[in-house]
């Protein structure tokens, strides 16, 4: 009996010898295999850059006269928000592209961006990298000038004017109040033209409340130069909280909303002073109006130069039109929202369309009641009934 407890003994003290081993083969493999991904710890890895080939000497390629580029522009397309901008900046893309192919367009943001992802290997300046809106407005000074460099034509895109009149040092002026100042037209100012939209501010209000981009205002803060950013002795507001269906309930949201948007199409108007070319969202409605405003835009930019104009322009612009009517929203299905080339996003398609969505059907018709209210409440202030009627707006 001694004999058969003794070599139970053994064999479980063997077996419990094994587990441990096992166990802690499985524990080194762990550690080890762990050890191999990227955990997003702080440790230094080497990482090869890549980087153009450096010249001692920068020289361009020679150009024979019949192949010269025509002279570079800086191109601003600007306004409020659900006006049109998206629109008006793929035709002055698409023109300007027949002008010059070389042409550097974008959203202001992006532009900064490719700077530093597409840095010459011998920079003349420093480049600067901004992550997004939440930073002071003196960040944006600037930012842009890097593209004066480059010898050809530059598009941007941007809604805010007090970001827009930063970006390059020749336009930026002292940060007064006083809302007077026209920044696009200094002497020291590169841009040549500026392409600026506005629309009907009662359906300019309901599509920014479609799209969830309303914030509270404050009616002691609407002021003659707000649009322009806080002066030097004020930071920069926070953003306030946005708006919600309780608050489109209220006619004066609507009042206060259009109020902020007709000031700040008049600063724009007022910087841009004789650089400016107005194009109503009317003025884009139909094919005939497109190609009108086309022309517009077009006999802009060749009034600027007496060379390099766009030769047979007229002819041009029909077919930028029609270029620019087949430019669509990413699909559903996508993961980027936003077409970096075009910046056409889901916002610009019709909402509920499917009749299956009673949901959405049911909140369109209230947004719909909602829009007649506000409407009502816009055109009931005579300054922004006058407003209306000076672009040609009629109260419907």
């Amino acid at each position: 009996m001694d004999e058969i407890i003794r070599k139970v003994r053994l064999r479980l003290s063997t077996f419990q010898q094994r587990k441990w081993r096992m166990f802690l083969v499985l524990l080194l493999f762990t550690i080890y295999y762990v050890g191999l991904r990227d955990d997003g710890s702080t440790s230094e890895v080497e990482v090869e850059v890549f980087s153009l080939p450096k010249v001692e000497m920068c020289q361009d390629p020679e150009i024979d006269n019949d192949h010269q580029p025509p002279p570079p522009l800086v191109v601003i397309v600007a306004g409020g928000g659900r006006t049109g901008t998206t629109y008006l900046y793929n035709l002055a893309r698409i023109i300007l592209r027949n002008r010059d192919p070389n042409t550097i367009s974008g959203w202001y943001e992006d532009l900064i961006e490719s700077t530093t992802l597409y840095v010459s290997p011998d920079p003349p300046q420093k480049v600067t990298r901004l992550a997004s809106n939440s930073v002071p407005l003196s960040r944006w000074n600037g930012t842009l000038d890097h593209y004066l460099q480059t010898g050809t034509t530059i598009l941007v895109k941007c809604h805010s004017l007090a970001i827009a009149r930063r970006l390059f040092s020749g336009c930026m002026n002292d940060d007064s109040e006083d809302g007077d100042s026209a920044e696009f037209m200094r002497r020291d100012c590169p841009v040549d033209l500026v392409v600026l939209s506005h629309r009907d501010l009662t359906t300019q209000t309901a599509s920014t409340r479609r799209m969830g981009w309303g914030r509270r205002i404050d009616e002691d803060n609407i002021r003659p130069g707000m649009c322009r950013g806080p002066d030097k002795k004020k930071e920069p507001p926070k953003p306030s909280p946005r708006l919600t269906d309780a608050d489109w309930a209220d006619p004066k949201t609507w009042e206060l909303a259009a109020r902020v948007e007709s000031l700040c199409a008049d600063e724009w108007e007022n910087a841009a002073g004789s650089k400016a070319i107005e194009v109503g969202m009317e003025g884009i409605l139909t094919r005939d109006d497109r190609i009108k405003s086309a022309i517009g835009i077009a006999t802009a930019i060749n009034s600027i130069h007496a060379k390099g104009g766009i030769p047979n322009y007229k002819d041009d612009v029909q077919r930028a039109v029609s270029e620019c009517d087949l430019l669509r929203p990413l699909s559903c299905s996508s993961a980027m929202a936003v077409n970096p080339l075009t910046h056409y996003h889901r916002g610009h398609i019709s909402p509920w369309t499917n009749p299956e969505d009673e949901e959405g059907l049911k909140r369109q018709k209230q947004w719909q009641r909602d829009a007649a209210m506000g409407a009502k409440a816009i055109w009931e202030q005579p300054d922004l009934a006058r407003w209306m009627k000076k672009r040609g707006y009629v109260y419907q």
